[in-house]
């Protein structure tokens, strides 16, 4: 019997930089000698941030290399939130080629994906974080769910096939952020590696079309060879970003940095510490805006959770909401 794939390194987007992420076995599923099988896990539903995040898992096309399509599944069900889903796709013709192209198109009940892996018929296995969902434009949100064997929570990022977030589906070229080990070698410019991985088109893709059943895939650049390995820096800013317009849930703060985020309007304001700062920002204790001596808000939230915990460098973050 064929085994299941082991420690994969997968590129990612770990607290606001580019690095490497280990996917262990237990992530990827037994290998099928005339299929693939596709895990994916979503968001896990808490009191006061992430709302929804179960639903229907997507349809999944698959393609080879070269672009020939190898096999699809409608309707693989139900996930509830913070669990675990596999879906079997049969190989046209019990075809064990490599299914390097994914397509994923979403039903109706959206989801919010934190991590999507696939398990080759050769159990060969690759993996895929929600948090490109995010710097790539994607609706997303914090999944409150972590990578096994880690202290590390991804963000998930929404897909939905009846118009509440916009992207309907994604494709991903799974080898495109896979590394081997720690490092890999290739471009040094992070900016670049971001660029490609989010811009090529071939590597990853957001989908705004109705039920989305086709993409172009093509040779990916010459120039990219793969991403060395970046330590995650804890200091890093994990806040959303003024004009970052794509998160989508409660307002949130992170103690860790000082900051609040007001999620209605995408504005970031800094900790009141009662001394040098006293205005034109956020009170931890009364859990207000303080604008022109003021709240700005008719009561402070009624919830109140934490997010990122401290522990092992994470970002120490909560959100709340009325």
């Amino acid at each position: 019997m064929m085994a299941a794939a082991g420690v994969r390194g997968v590129i990612s987007i770990v607290r606001g930089i580019l690095g490497v992420l280990h996917f262990g076995k237990g992530m990827f599923s037994q290998p099928d000698p005339v299929g693939s099988i596709i895990r994916i896990t979503v968001g896990l539903e808490v009191p006061g941030g992430l709302t929804n995040s179960g639903g229907d898992l997507p349809d999944v096309r698959l393609f080879n290399e070269a672009g020939k399509f190898l096999g699809i599944t409608v309707d693989p069900g139900f996930i509830d939130d913070g669990t675990t889903q596999e879906i079997k796709i049969a190989h046209n013709d019990e075809s064990g080629q490599q299914a390097t192209y994914t397509l994923f198109s979403a039903n109706n009940n959206a989801i919010c994906i934190a991590t999507a892996t696939i398990t080759w018929p050769d159990g060969d296995g690759y993996g895929w974080t929600g948090d490109w969902g995010r710097k790539c434009g994607g609706m997303w949100y914090h999944s409150n769910v972590y990578i096994d064997g880690s202290y590390y929570s991804p963000d998930c990022m929404w897909i939905d096939g009846d118009g509440h977030v916009p992207q309907t589906g994604f494709h991903i070229h799974w080898t495109d952020f896979a590394t081997t080990g720690d490092n890999a070698t290739g471009v040094e410019d992070e900016a670049d590696v971001i660029d490609y991985l989010c811009n090529s088109g071939s590597a990853f893709g957001l989908h705004e079309e109705s039920d989305p059943h086709a993409f172009s895939p093509w040779r990916r650049s010459s120039e990219y060879k793969g991403v060395k390995n970046t330590d995650t820096d804890p200091s890093s800013s994990y806040a959303p970003k003024r004009n970052n317009a794509t998160s989508m849930g409660p307002d949130f703060a992170n103690e860790a940095e000082g900051l609040f985020c007001r999620m209605s309007d995408k504005t970031l304001w800094g900790f009141c510490d009662g001394v040098h700062i006293t205005d034109n920002c956020f009170n931890p204790e009364m859990q207000e805006v303080v604008v022109g001596g003021k709240v700005t808000r008719d009561r402070k939230y009624g919830k109140v959770m934490s997010w990122g915990g401290a522990k092992d460098g994470g970002n120490g973050g909560r959100s709340g909401h009325s």
